[in-house]
């Protein structure tokens, strides 16, 4: 073992002790300097570790937020492939009375009360009532009446007992029918009856008599309007594409491909539909409000575009101005805001009523004065799909569940005010539902959502909106939502599942013209089929590419006193209502026309 040095200092001179001092001093500062250098490694380290430990658990938070915002998705999905999609809330379906409803707190309910009990007091809280079910009668009596009667037959019309001839008194009733005349294509074979003077045979310079006959819906085509209209309404309202119905008609006898189908109406809709269409659009225009929507549709051929690129069908239509309903389409290959400044292009009204698309701010920038009303709809539809659900029902302590139920508040209170005069309805709407709205912003006011998730995106759609969402309070006319909106175009959504897209542009301008025409009809309470037979029957006439003189369109609108008379759903039908025979002039000739190219 070595010997440690200066162990023994006794015998040292002084000169070597103080060398041995100074030695050690100079020991004592180098292990000194190293234990400061490690005492700032290790606090080096230790930062290290804080900040790395900080950085991990940020990326742990940011992974659980990750992954609760996908449990949200997935939540979502699930919800709306397997949950039913009505947005009836079911905790308040039937019950229409306000205070069992539980609309208003205590203080709202006092304040209710104090509103309802007003000697001069209009507001009156109807009970829940149901539709009356349809008697037998009411049934039966839009339908053509036939009778058939149950005869005794020639042979056995002689009394049992004396063989006497029996004598007729009466018909018995016995039940109602109902029978389908089944559809049939029927060859008519057109013939003119000509005529000459008997008396002026010598003279052949004088003409042949005969009378004028109309001129065939397309020339070189055996296509009529009852044939035009029963393909019209097979795609556009029954939804079968042409491929089927050429299957369909194959079984009734006519080979008619789907290619010819194609342009019988694309011809019939350019030359005859659109300029009634174009007159609902005027009448439009000039409205005080109007509800806008839009959805996807593809279009497979079209210059500049992939086949996969989604275009666009845009909707407007009329309001509760207690005015004829009317249902415009206008096709778009784009969502830009200038295709809805296209669409409104002349609006001469106040009020437009639409979603949170930004798209319509481009509107309001070009129209003075005219006022944007937001959707409590789809503001609610946000808040409830940030409501979590387990085992189909909803997770309790949700923050979406609190607002969505306020706006359940104001969309009862709606349905209540629905019989009411605009007038009524702007008074009492300040009354009950202000101070639900007031409710609803300082509940928003206090959310602190989770970043990225369902509810952040449906509180910070409710913020973007709040200036237009309190609009509708202006005037009754105006409703709380866009679903009049939405309704008029889920027909074409439900279509679209069907024929899947348009072919071309002539084909989605045209299918958009179809679209108005049948949807206003519909929302004007006709039978479609044989109002667009009508339709096609008068239009002949009308403006088409070789720019034949316009008539007058205003005797066939939906709304006209004779269109009513004779196709309202609400009176017996035609004949010609029933579907029955669809007649095919006798032209042999297979050619179809050539699509028409929009300028």
């Amino acid at each position: 073992m070595n010997k440690q040095p200066y162990a023994d200092t006794s015998a040292l001179s002084d000169g070597e002790l103080s060398t041995v001092i100074k030695h050690m001093e100079q020991t004592i500062q180098s292990q000194t300097k190293v234990i400061a250098d490690l005492k700032k490694s290790i606090s080096a380290m230790e930062e290290s570790n804080a900040l790395l430990v900080a950085t991990l658990n940020r990326r742990i938070e940011e992974l659980e937020m990750s992954l609760r915002n996908k449990d949200e998705e997935l939540s979502l999905l699930r919800k709306k492939l397997f949950a039913p999609r009505s947005e009836k809330n079911r905790q308040c379906e039937g019950q229409m009375d306000l205070a069992d409803f539980g609309v208003f707190n205590e203080a709202e309910q006092e304040a209710t009360v104090e509103v309802v009990e007003k000697e001069n007091g209009t507001v009156v809280v109807k009970e829940h009532t149901r539709k009356k079910r349809a008697t037998h009668e009411e049934i039966m009596d839009t339908l053509p009446v036939r009778e058939k009667l149950i005869d005794l037959e020639e042979d056995v019309r002689n009394c049992p007992n004396c063989s006497s001839p029996l004598e007729y008194v009466g018909k018995e009733f016995l039940r109602d029918e109902v029978e389908v005349i089944p559809r049939q294509a029927v060859r008519v074979k057109v013939y003119r009856a000509v005529y000459k003077c008997a008396g002026c045979e010598e003279d052949t310079d004088l003409p042949t008599i005969y009378k004028p006959v109309y001129n065939p819906l397309m020339e070189h085509s055996y296509a009529t309007p009852s044939l035009i209209a029963y393909i019209i309404y097979a795609k556009f309202v029954l939804g079968l594409p042409f491929y089927r119905q050429e299957k369909d008609w194959e079984q009734l006898g006519l080979k008619l491909s789907r290619a010819t189908m194609a342009n019988w109406v694309i011809t019939t809709g350019i030359n005859l539909i659109l300029p009634l269409v174009r007159r609902f659009m005027e009448l439009l225009m000039k409205r005080d409000l109007v509800h806008c929507d839009e959805t996807r549709v593809q279009v497979l051929h079209e210059e500049g575009r992939k086949a996969t690129t989604q275009s666009f069908m845009w909707m407007a239509c009329s309001g509760n101005d207690n005015l004829p309903k009317i249902v415009i389409y206008r096709y778009s290959p784009t969502r830009e805001g200038a295709n809805a400044v296209k669409l409104l292009a002349g609006f001469e009204g106040t009020y437009l009523i639409c979603d949170g698309y930004q798209g319509y701010n481009a509107v309001t920038k070009l129209h003075d004065g005219l006022i944007r009303c937001g959707c409590w709809a789809h503001l609610r539809r946000k808040l409830v799909e940030a409501i979590p659900t387990k085992n189909g029902e909803e997770v309790p302590g949700s923050p979406a569940i609190e607002g969505r139920n306020l706006i359940d508040k104001l969309f009862l209170i709606e349905s209540i005010l629905s019989d009411k005069t605009p007038e009524e309805r702007t008074r009492m709407r300040q009354e009950l539902e202000v101070p639900i709205l007031k409710l609803f912003w300082e509940w928003l006011d206090k959310q602190k959502p989770v970043s990225g998730s369902r509810f952040a995106a449906a509180v910070n759609y409710a913020k973007n909106q709040k200036p237009v969402m309190e609009n509708y309070l202006l005037d009754g006319r105006i409703a709380c939502s866009n679903a009049v909106a939405e309704n008029a175009i889920r027909p074409f959504a439900v279509g679209r599942r069907n024929w899947l897209f348009s072919a071309s542009v002539d084909g989605a301008t045209v299918s958009a013209a179809i679209y108005s025409l049948i949807e206003t009809a519909k929302a004007n309470n006709l039978r479609i089929r044989p109002y667009l037979q009508e339709v096609i029957t008068y239009m002949r006439g009308h403006t088409n590419a070789k720019g034949s003189e316009r008539i007058d369109v205003d005797p066939i609108l939906p709304w006209s006193d004779e269109m009513q008379r004779r196709f309202s759903l609400s009176n017996p039908a035609e004949e010609g209502g029933i579907p029955g025979h669809v007649y095919v002039s006798a032209v042999n000739c297979s050619s179809s026309p050539d699509p028409i190219e929009l300028r």
